[in-house]
């Protein structure tokens, strides 16, 4: 061994796992099979990385690495790393791995590495070692001929299958369902019924793989074993199959005691799409373990229109819980459910009700523009509104134009609707229509109108809001407050300095708010005064405005103004003359 090979071979024990994991990626790259014993005793190496490396190099250094890996199979310490190094080097393996079944001490390593390389030219030895093998070399063996999937091994599986082994006849059973092949289904049907648990469920799970329909009924009546995984694996096999015969079965699956074999019911049943396990799946939204509702939602959603009306019913229940639940199932339906959504908006339902058809209706969200611009024109009011609302929250520039068509709608609602949804699509073409609107008649919608001009954030809106200052409605004034602060244009300062004089504490409350919003030294002076308001929540939201804009002028009237008392809230002092007041 020349000197870099020494240096190498040293620094595979260095005490640094760097250090480690470099030498062996170097001698993997040199390539010399005179360092493959080197390298199959650092498998044991304390730290995964080095392992890892060790495993590459190995790979690198190819067939000269492949009888001492083999011989290492033998040794449980390395046993695992020498399988996955075989495997990496792959069919220069295989023929010396066949060979090797003969010795007892390497056969379980053997079989194992035979099985992930996956190469057909080892399936007769491993039948061999299925028929013939001891112990947990026929548990291998029997994984090893499923990851092949050779259809030579289905008999000698379906042998297996009676074997005294419980682990064998589980492996067999898992293996024939990998292979798929049909001349399994029957023996596979008749160990549902083994002793077994393990055995069953794993039967159950072969059966979904193969998705032969002469499984249905036995699969159905599994649904009823005593054991919860042979129940849910059941379902799920079911739901792979796809057969209209196993939905009532499923449908009673739902009222499983174990949630995740209800779980896997829900999903079976969304797999199968039968309009019969509609009503069923939507009680089945009340359900609260763990993913249970995920599921059910999903498989409304694969069933699709048939849900639809049973859906919108359910959400004209008086729950609350039910109406979130039902709306997320109607946005998982998509297209389909858009038009009887926008039809549920005539009827007598309240706020709320229409407020979560149009969370579903945004769910759906693109599908859902154009009729929803299209029911802008609807006869009904309730219609025109709803549609407006679902309009905004899905924020899609197309709606801008007809909203505001509809921000003289004859009916008020609807206007509250459009002004609404056009401050959620912030789009300035609004910005015009909104400045006219903050006139309306209705102290509802101007107030919706000087809200949304505060979320466009537009400064074309500042003057026309600063007139507007002046309106008779204290809620009105309020929100235009807001809106200003918004804004936060240095226009507004004057005017929400005088509306620190407001008749109503909200409106003084808001104009102060909006004043820390802009952050104006102007306006210091007016808030201080506003500390001593009769109001102690206007005290409150001056003296909260004044810690944030930290002008250290104010220090001493906020400490004279914190005698007085803001109602117990905490409020935030300036810096004086360099310390924090004590």
């Amino acid at each position: 061994m020349n000197e870099l090979m020494e240096s190498l071979a040293r620094s595979l024990g260095d005490g640094d796992w760097t250090v480690r994991r470099g030498a062996a990626e170097a001698l993997g790259n040199i390539g010399d099979e005179r360092s493959v014993r080197l390298l199959i005793d650092a498998l044991v190496d304390v730290d995964r990385w080095v392992r890892d490396e060790t495993i590459e190099a190995l790979y690198k250094i190819g067939e000269p690495a492949v009888e001492p890996l083999i011989g290492a199979l033998g040794n449980e310490d390395v046993c695992d790393e020498a399988v996955d190094a075989l495997v990496s080097i792959g069919e220069p393996a295989v023929m010396p791995l066949i060979k090797a079944l003969e010795n007892e001490d390497v056969r379980a390593g053997a079989v194992e590495a035979l099985g992930r390389i996956g190469d057909e030219k080892a399936v007769e030895a491993l039948i061999t070692a299925l028929e013939r093998g001891d112990g947990y070399v026929r548990w291998y063996a029997a994984n090893s001929l499923g990851e092949i999937g050779d259809t030579r091994a289905v008999l000698p599986l379906i042998d297996a299958l009676s074997d005294k082994d419980d682990d064998v006849r589980r492996r067999s059973a898992e293996a024939l369902g990998r292979i798929g092949d049909e001349r399994a289904v029957l023996p596979l049907i008749d160990a549902l019924s083994d002793s077994d648990c393990e055995v069953r469920w794993g039967t159950a799970r072969a059966l979904g793989k193969i998705r032969d329909p002469e499984a249905v009924e036995s699969l159905a009546d599994a649904l009823f074993d005593e054991n919860e995984d042979v129940r849910r694996i059941s379902a799920e096999a079911l739901g792979r199959i796809c057969d209209a015969r196993a939905v009532l079965p499923l449908i009673d699956a739902l009222s499983d005691e174990n949630w995740q074999v209800r779980r896997s019911a829900a999903g079976a049943l969304g797999m199968i799409g039968d309009a019969k396990a509609v009503l069923p799946l939507v009680d089945a939204l009340s359900d609260d373990g763990v993913g249970v509702r995920a599921e059910v939602d999903k498989a409304l959603g694969m069933i699709g229109e048939p849900a639809v009306v049973p859906l919108i019913n359910a959400l004209m229940e008086d729950s609350v819980a039910m109406r979130d639940k039902t709306v997320h199932a109607l946005g998982g339906i998509g297209e389909p459910a858009v038009l009887p959504l926008i039809e549920a908006l005539r009827y007598p339902i309240d706020t709320n009700v229409r407020n979560k058809i149009a969370a579903a209706l945004s769910k759906i969200a693109e599908p859902a523009v154009a009729p929803l611009i299209d029911a802008l024109d609807d006869r009904d009011s309730w219609v025109r509104c709803g549609a407006a609302m679902a309009l905004g929250r899905i924020s899609d520039p197309r709606a801008v134009p007809p909203l505001i068509s509809t921000l003289t709608d004859g009916d008020s609602e609807v206007r509250c609707g459009a002004a609404m949804a056009l401050g959620r699509i912030r789009d300035p073409r609004a910005v015009d229509p909104l400045i006219s609107t903050v006139e309306d008649i209705d102290r509802n919608v101007r107030d919706r109108a000087a809200i949304a001009l505060g979320e466009i954030g537009d400064p074309r809106a500042v003057l026309p809001l600063i007139s507007a200052f002046t309106d008779n409605e204290p809620e009105v004034r309020w929100e235009i407050a807001g809106a200003l602060g918004k804004i936060g244009d240095a226009r507004a300062i004057d005017p929400l300095v005088s509306a620190l004089g407001d008749d109503d504490r909200d409106v003084r409350d808001r104009a102060a708010e909006a004043l820390g919003a802009i952050g104006d030294s102007r306006a210091i002076e007016s808030l201080v005064k506003v500390l001593v308001d009769e109001d102690w929540w206007v005290r409150r939201g001056a003296a909260e405005v004044l810690g944030r804009i930290g002008d250290a002028k104010t220090a001493d009237p906020l400490v004279h103004a914190l005698a007085k008392g803001f109602g117990g809230c905490a409020i935030r002092l300036p810096k004086r003359g360099g310390l924090s007041p004590q």
